[in-house]
């Protein structure tokens, strides 16, 4: 995979009260999402790609001030000239089951999450729209998320333990 920069077109930091450094999230459907400082000067950001070829990914930039910056369209990721970078997998029991996986506008989505080390945090992607982060409780390992996305919208959503 190969390193992503972003070039100019940028707007100075201080006009959107945004915080250095950046930080992409980066999402794969049944992946693990991976969290990456991209730089502190907002003209000059870098990326490096961690999934494999072929996969969907969908991303979100915030600050250190956990100021999000939006949700891009899902990209697909395209085989780079090495594959050194991608992280090796992690045998977990970490898992995250949904009640559904296509939603009406204003349904309920019914999370559950077994594994791991509580408490959770869960992060909810709409893409070209935001990034929610909801952290739960101590003792918690159910949540309900009520669908806001418009029509024919991608959402995903991922979580990550203590």
């Amino acid at each position: 995979m190969e390193a992503l920069s972003a070039d100019g077109g940028s707007v100075p930091p201080s006009s959107l009260d945004a915080v250095p450094p950046y930080i992409m999230h980066s999402f794969s459907p049944n992946m693990v999402g991976l969290q990456d400082v991209v730089g502190s000067n907002a003209s000059a950001l870098n990326w490096i790609v961690r999934y494999p070829a072929g996969s969907p990914l969908i991303l979100s930039m915030v600050d250190s001030g956990g100021h999000q910056g939006g949700v891009e369209a899902q990209y697909t990721v395209v085989a780079g000239s090495t594959n050194a970078c991608l992280p090796q997998p992690v045998a977990t029991t970490f898992q995250v089951t949904a009640n559904a996986t296509i939603l009406n506008t204003c349904d309920a989505l019914k999370l559950s999450i077994s594994g791991g080390k509580k408490p959770y945090t869960l992060s909810v992607l709409i893409t070209d729209i935001s990034e929610d982060t909801v952290m739960m409780g101590p003792n918690d390992d159910q949540f309900t998320w009520i669908n806001k996305a418009p029509p024919n919208t991608t959402v995903l959503v991922s979580a990550q333990d203590a």
